[in-house]
């Protein structure tokens, strides 16, 4: 067996591993009944840039989300309101508690764009039951294939879940990007469980 390669990543880089997972037809366990009957999926076709903007932070800032926040205005806009994007607050007994977004390729092929709940919501078994209503959405239209990738900045237990709830791993990539919280896009205290390194002079 080769040596592996290593790259070493100029100053305020940082890089993961993504898992790209699929399903090709909608999983038995989905259609059973929840067992909190106080969460649902509210769709928003006219999302609110700052709502929006605040809700994805407030999943995904410890996760390291950014992609959405470094969007203009414009190029935000164009996206959540687009007709093959489907974007959905979760609400738990009233309240927001998190986030889920759809997006149709194509008729056949919808990726799980995001999928995740605030920290308050967490650890409250919500989350199998987050992902049924999600599946039910999606294969409530004409898909032959919903996928979606998570990374090793995502939650240590996300791809544990995702193959519990029926999705196949079907290849891995490894992404470079700068640093969010260099950029400004996240505060330095985010994504505590990645090292921040803050080349000379910052």
């Amino acid at each position: 067996m080769a040596d592996p390669e290593v790259h070493h990543l100029a100053p305020g880089k940082i890089a993961n591993v993504v898992t790209y997972l699929e399903m090709t037809e909608k999983p038995e366990w989905a259609g059973t009944h929840i067992h909190h009957p106080g969460l649902s999926l509210r769709q928003d076709r006219a999302f609110d840039l700052t709502r929006y903007r605040a809700l994805f932070r407030a999943v995904g800032e410890d996760w390291l989300w950014s992609s959405r926040l470094a969007y203009d205005d414009t190029k935000l806009a164009s996206r959540l309101h687009a007709q093959n994007v489907d974007v959905f607050e979760v609400i738990f007994e009233g309240s927001v508690a998190g986030m889920v977004e759809l997006c149709r390729h194509n008729p056949e092929d919808i990726e799980l764009s995001f999928f995740g709940l605030k920290s308050d919501f967490t650890g409250q078994g919500l989350g199998r039951d987050l992902m049924q209503l999600t599946l039910n959405q999606a294969w409530a239209a004409e898909a032959q294939k919903l996928w979606l990738h998570t990374c090793t900045f995502d939650h240590p237990a996300a791809l544990k879940f995702y193959q519990s709830c029926g999705f196949t791993p079907t290849g891995f990539a490894v992404e470079v990007m700068d640093d969010p919280r260099l950029l400004g896009l996240l505060p330095e205290t985010a994504g505590s469980h990645v090292p921040l390194l803050k080349p000379s002079g910052v």
